[in-house]
């Protein structure tokens, strides 16, 4: 495995615990949470790293085209 396909693999796993996480934490607040303030800033901090994504820098890196 090169060290680009673990990178690749390394940036998907943290997709998907910020993925779980935002889930999560939406989860918690529609149980009327007194935490709404922080929920709310760790959701937006949580979509802002979703947003920052090098999968296809590294997509292109190895070649792999969308069929």
């Amino acid at each position: 495995m090169t060290l680009i396909e673990l990178i690749y693999q390394a940036n998907s796993a943290d997709i998907e615990a910020l993925e779980d996480a935002r889930y999560t934490l939406s989860a918690i607040q529609k149980t009327d949470s007194a935490y709404d303030e922080m929920i709310n800033e760790s959701i937006r901090l949580i979509d802002k790293a979703l947003n920052i994504n090098f999968i296809p820098v590294i997509e292109k890196l190895l070649n792999i085209t969308e069929p």
